[in-house]
């Protein structure tokens, strides 16, 4: 049962929206420890994607204002009836994009380090064949799902009917239901999906309310029987069993006594890990708007960095990436200079 849905970035820690680099997206998802494989159009997979995203931007001059679309990251998840393979997760999610995606660069990484196997997908906003901006309609949108569903078929796969409401005891309004038939996601399917993540990421209730309280979720109520939850663009809370029988409170104990957590943090390393923040802002809080600037540049060269040689090697590589890009940019505008010079000859 695939679903292909669109990705809240800050899920997969990108900074600024769509509208900023992909490059702490294209990280996320590329990590080794999360993806078992990866692979792009368009792309050479031994060069940086993001660089090679901007690359295409400038190239075409789009997408380079501010307020422009940068990329867009979607999910193509998997259900565990269906006993599917990495490798057939990623071939069916390749086809999809491939005839979704023609003339786009994109980059599928298939993650195996949950339950369900899923595929990221992230896409460049401009076209490397056209030079267009890529726009995805609701119908557009609505017609990829469907695709989905028929390379399911094609191999045998369950389906997913978007269009109907789920089998579960939910009540949806009429708008809700105009959502899901343009193929989109009401407040309720985006609660579930928060609370889905918490449980895969938590193993006990207090960490559990926790979590979803980064995301804007409130519950509101929580006995020993039922539990709620308040969506951050609604006024009113809503019972877990409104949202299906896996949302009760029953369930959700029962799921979090489900979760193994592979690495358990020790308070001593919290506290330290906390220290360490607090100083690193502190620091940085008292830097020039410029020198602000170029720490912020600098922090994804040297993050997770222990060592002084470690960071002084990090620091070093952006040096050399800088450079890189600048003798690029000279290049293209020498080029450029020179094609000027022979039309106005």
């Amino acid at each position: 049962m695939p679903i292909f849905k669109a990705a809240e970035n800050k899920k997969c820690h990108g900074k600024g929206g769509f509208k900023t680099s992909p490059k702490f997206t294209l990280e996320y998802i590329t990590k080794p420890e999360k993806a078992a494989i990866v692979s792009s159009q368009y792309l050479n997979d031994d060069m940086d994607y993001a660089e090679q995203f901007d690359d295409t931007k400038r190239l075409w001059n789009k997408g380079l204002a501010a307020n422009s679309r940068k990329y867009y990251h979607f999910i193509h998840s998997f259900s565990a009836y269906d006993s599917i393979t990495p490798e057939e997760a990623h071939e069916i999610t390749e086809e999809l994009c491939r005839k979704s995606f023609p003339d786009s660069e994109f980059v599928i990484a298939t993650h195996t380090d949950t339950e369900h196997i899923h595929s990221h997908i992230v896409i460049n906003s401009v076209s490397c064949i056209t030079g267009k901006m890529l726009r995805i309609s609701p119908d557009a949108y609505t017609a990829i799902k469907d695709l989905s569903n028929e390379l399911a078929q094609e191999r045998g796969l369950t389906t997913v009917d978007f269009r109907k409401p789920s089998e579960e005891p939910v009540r949806q309004s009429q708008a809700e239901r105009q959502i899901i038939l343009r193929g989109g996601t009401s407040w309720k399917q985006e609660l579930c999906e928060v609370i889905d993540l918490a449980v895969d990421n938590t193993d006990n209730m207090a960490d559990f309310e926790a979590y979803i309280g980064k995301y804007g979720v409130e519950i509101p109520r929580n006995t020993a029987r039922t539990i709620s939850f308040k969506h951050p663009d609604k006024k009113k809370a809503i019972r877990g069993d409104k949202l299906g029988a896996n949302y009760t409170k029953a369930a959700l104990e029962e799921r979090l006594s489900h979760v193994y957590v592979a690495e358990p943090v020790l308070e001593r390393d919290m506290d330290d890990e906390t220290e360490r923040i607090r100083r690193k802002e502190e620091i940085k809080a008292n830097l020039s708007k410029a020198d602000r600037m170029l720490v912020e540049m600098i922090e994804p060269y040297t993050a997770g960095k222990t060592t002084f040689m470690d960071i002084l090697g990090g620091i070093v590589q952006w040096s050399e990436d800088v450079r890189r890009r600048a003798a690029e940019m000279r290049r293209r505008d020498e080029e450029a200079r020179r094609r000027r010079s022979g039309d106005a000859r």
